[in-house]
């Protein structure tokens, strides 16, 4: 099996580089490893694509809450490969959530192509939308109170 691995460097560096992605059908399937916010770039960049293309996306707990992963009973890194070895793939949904446009052209429009600015009025959400709160919360405890309670 050939693997190529791609080190994010920042805020929507893996929405960028999934969304940029040539020939993207040549993988069998993109691991997200990290935490909610690098799960949720990479699957935004994922359908955020001009070309419409998709190949599974794997998920691989190395966040400091993994939430996502945990809904999923992913707990560690460990049970992503059990996981994917065993074959288990699901289908979810997923919500359009645009802010202040009528469309996705409007969006880009307005944007000029910056998708900093895109992305606060134009993304997708999986399963749920805290509206930020999950963020915030693990964002003002403590360490060790993270590492205890998750």
């Amino acid at each position: 099996m050939e693997v190529q691995t791609f080190e994010t460097t920042g805020f929507l560096s893996s929405m960028e580089h999934i969304k940029g992605l040539e020939n993207i059908l040549q993988f069998g399937a993109i691991f997200a490893a990290g935490g909610d916010g690098t799960i949720n770039e990479c699957i935004n960049g994922m359908l955020m694509r001009e070309d419409r293309a998709v190949v599974p996306i794997g998920l691989v707990p190395l966040g400091s809450g993994n939430d996502f992963c945990r809904g999923f009973e992913l707990f560690k890194p460990e049970d992503a490969v059990d996981a994917y070895a065993a074959g288990d793939l699901l289908e979810i949904d997923a919500v359009k959530i645009l802010l202040d446009h009528e469309s996705v052209e409007a969006v880009k429009f307005a944007c000029e192509g910056d998708l900093a600015k895109e992305v606060s009025h134009f993304r997708y959400m999986l399963l749920n939308s805290g509206l930020a709160l999950v963020a915030n919360i693990n964002a003002n405890v403590s360490r060790k109170m993270l590492n205890t309670l998750g």
